[in-house]
């Protein structure tokens, strides 16, 4: 049995096996949700239940069940929304505006850094911290008490979706959206900003919205949208000339193999037409020997080439971003086309094994060079 036989018969197995586990873990929810259903669906179905309130202490002579409702707990829970919304919701869309405009700013990795931490911080955790400072200390529970808790609880997601949502929007457009601002103005950028701000807006409402925290472990260039490589319209001109050329950024975590395979063919592909380099997040000391080795079959040299580091400069130099594997660690620029491939470290493998690599990396390379070639850039 070949090595690729062995890994997909152990990855199925294991698939299976999931799969087995999963149902499993569903019985006894199942469980719970019928019985919840049997139990209470007959509350439910009448009306009232939503406006009563319910049974204060009674002992031992208590009106009818059916008396009891829920509708305290509606109304509180709007007042809680609506005062952890207040305090929220403005301090997170403001921070997501500062993590997507200026990234790579002094304090932008501590206050993503602290998003991320709470988004993965348990509720019940944040309950006790409301507790132990506000309910405590003022000797009762309140629904200010809970909005706090709730506003803490909001405040990451508002900050991660609407990071997202601004850096979603492609330069483009926010010179589409106003015209008489351009880069040789020296208002450009207030104005530019004004304008992002007022379609991220649009972005943010359509967005992931409060009740769906974002994916930690998804790279956040793989959630940049696949849009074609494209120019704005004539009648709105961003820069000094129109050219048919692309500038492209390969970048992995060492600039060691893939990124290097893929600058190299993208050059011997694309010649003239278009400009290619690469970088790595943590960048190595050389080229592996076995990459060196399969790009010499096919006539190019990186012997020579050396890895280098991502830098702020490199990583907005490109309209085109290819990323392999370099996960959280690759910078988001608002503008650029991100496109992620996955593709195996070719560190450590026989030759046989980079040598298939090196002809995925070229198939992927020629199609991107059509799809470059058939569109044009703005510069």
């Amino acid at each position: 049995m070949s090595r690729n036989s062995r890994r997909r018969f152990a990855s199925r197995t294991w698939l299976a096996v999931l799969y087995v586990l999963t149902v499993v873990a569903l019985i006894p929810l199942g469980l719970v949700l019928w019985f919840t259903v049997l139990k209470g669906l007959p509350s439910v179905i009448h009306p009232q239940f939503f406006l009563n309130v319910e049974l204060p202490p009674c002992e031992p002579r208590c009106p009818a069940v059916s008396n009891a409702g829920v509708g305290h707990a509606i109304l509180g829970s709007g007042i809680m929304v609506g005062l952890a919304s207040l305090m929220g919701i403005p301090v997170g869309i403001l921070a997501g505006i500062f993590l997507a405009e200026y990234s790579y700013a002094r304090w932008a990795g501590w206050v993503r850094l602290a998003s991320d931490v709470l988004v993965g911080t348990p509720s019940i955790a944040i309950g006790l911290f409301a507790y132990a400072f506000l309910v405590v200390p003022l000797h009762h529970f309140s629904a200010f008490s809970g909005s706090v808790a709730l506003s803490v609880l909001m405040l990451p997601i508002v900050v991660r979706t609407t990071e997202g949502a601004v850096a979603l929007i492609p330069n483009h457009r926010v010179w589409r959206a106003h015209p008489r601002v351009g880069p040789e103005r020296p208002d450009a950028g207030a104005a530019s900003d004004r304008v992002q701000v007022r379609a991220a807006a649009l972005q943010i409402a359509a967005g992931p919205g409060l009740g769906r925290r974002p994916r930690p472990d998804r790279a956040r260039a793989r959630d940049q949208p696949r849009e074609p490589v494209r120019a704005p319209p004539p009648d709105r001109p961003r820069g000094p000339a129109v050219t048919g050329m692309s500038r492209v950024l390969f970048v992995c975590l060492h600039n060691a193999g893939r990124s290097q395979m893929s600058q190299a063919l993208f050059e011997k592909l694309a010649g003239d037409n278009h400009m290619a380099q690469s970088a790595g997040t943590e960048p190595g000391d050389r080229v592996h020997p076995n990459v060196v080795a399969v790009m010499r079959e096919v006539g190019v040299d990186l012997e020579s080439r050396k890895p280098r580091k991502l830098t702020d400069e490199l990583a907005r130099w490109p309209d085109v971003v290819i990323t392999m594997g370099c996960g959280d660690a690759c910078p988001v620029i608002p503008g650029k086309r991100y496109i992620d491939w996955e593709l195996p470290d070719p560190s450590g493998l026989p030759v046989q094994d980079v040598r298939a690599i090196r002809d995925d990396i070229a198939s992927r390379v020629e199609a991107l060079v059509k799809d470059l070639d058939r569109t044009a850039i703005r510069r």
